[in-house]
């Protein structure tokens, strides 16, 4: 039997989250709310008959770095034994994209930025500083400590950074900016569509040589030549800008803008006004 759990402000977050999944995942940019039918989005997507709900599944754990198990699932959407008519009317008719946010929220140790009593006053930024220090610790469970006023790139780089700035980033809302794409990994995805390019001059120059070996050299002469050697180096610059770019990415900051502490990360974090 389905449980459909009434959607509750805790989930609001876990709500901005699964929008951001069926935009960049599934490719539904209509808005959703608490309300919105689930099965009805996806149908009116025209998506619902081809989409693989173990995809989807698999996208939200992903997502909030979150392992639920299938048969958690099967018994949200009401079990896997119901007959069509069924399930049509006392599931589909219901489940709404609340009912999910709230049961992803149920299994996830943070849903919401906590507010923090210091010398009895509360304060949100310590509430964003716990939040931060929750995440960090989760997913780089290192001894090394930190506080408000350590630079943000003496603890985090990388992989680790944009992961834990993934999770931030949904729990805020949006509040927080998107990270910068380094300059190693733009010219990386610019080099790789040059490689391409090259790879396919020099499969169609190969060809052409091996069709008509003496009127394709006669024809093109030197500037085939000069043609396969920039594909050639375009190809040898963009395996090795793609072998280095791992350790070019761990060296360059990819923060926004104004972001360069902790504290600057909890100030942006906090929300303007305490949660209800």
């Amino acid at each position: 039997m389905s449980t459909l759990s009434k959607f509750t402000n805790s989930s609001r977050a876990v709500l901005y989250g699964l929008q951001i999944i069926m935009e960049r995942d599934i490719g539904i940019s209509k808005p959703i709310a608490s309300s919105t039918l689930f099965v009805e989005h996806l149908r009116d997507a025209g998506i619902w008959e081809e989409l693989d709900l173990a995809d989807l599944f698999s996208a939200i754990d992903k997502f909030f770095e979150v392992k639920i198990p299938w048969p958690e699932w099967t018994l949200l959407l009401g079990g896997a034994h119901r007959e069509r008519a069924e399930w049509e009317a006392n599931i589909a008719a219901r489940l709404t994209f609340g009912h999910i946010a709230q049961f992803i929220a149920a299994r996830l140790p943070i849903t919401r930025i906590p507010t923090l009593r210091i010398l009895g006053k509360r304060c949100l930024q310590a509430g964003a500083f716990h939040t931060i220090e929750h995440f960090v610790e989760r997913i780089d469970p290192d001894d090394l400590q930190f506080g408000p006023s350590t630079p943000i790139h003496h603890r985090l780089r990388g992989s680790k950074l944009k992961r834990v700035w993934s999770q931030l980033s949904w729990l805020s809302e949006g509040r927080l900016p998107s990270l910068r794409t380094p300059p190693s990994e733009a010219a990386r995805n610019w080099l790789m569509g040059k490689m391409w390019l090259a790879f396919c001059i020099a499969l169609i120059a190969k060809f052409l040589f091996w069709l008509n070996e003496t009127r394709f050299t006669e024809f093109l002469g030197i500037s085939t030549l000069v043609a396969l050697s920039i594909a050639g180096i375009v190809l040898g610059v963009s395996l090795l800008v793609f072998a280095l770019s791992p350790i070019l990415n761990r060296v360059e900051p990819r923060l926004p803008s104004g972001f360069r502490t902790f504290r600057d990360l909890a100030v942006a974090l906090a929300p303007a006004e305490e949660p209800v």
